[in-house]
């Protein structure tokens, strides 16, 4: 092997999850400031309260990760439209 070759085979990047969607950019993501904390959010799923019609959102680790709802490929990724 050439020593350009294996310069080339050595600078490759093995980036496990790069062909899967990432949740930022799917348009059920919310980012909720509660008491300066950050919570990310899947709109997509969540349980509503049937007393007083409010809705709790699953948080986007859980929807991400349990196969029943998004699952690790993004089953239910919608892209943003995002204006130029």
């Amino acid at each position: 092997m050439t020593p350009t070759y294996e310069l080339v085979r050595a600078a490759k990047q093995f980036i496990r999850n790069s062909k899967l969607p990432s949740c930022s950019s799917c348009v059920f993501y919310k980012e909720n400031a509660i008491n300066k904390k950050k919570e990310l959010l899947c709109t997509k799923f969540g349980v509503k309260n049937i007393i007083s019609g409010s809705i709790t959102y699953d948080k986007v680790f859980e929807a991400r990760f349990d196969n029943d709802k998004c699952g690790e490929k993004g089953e239910h990724f919608i892209e943003k439209y995002v204006k130029n």
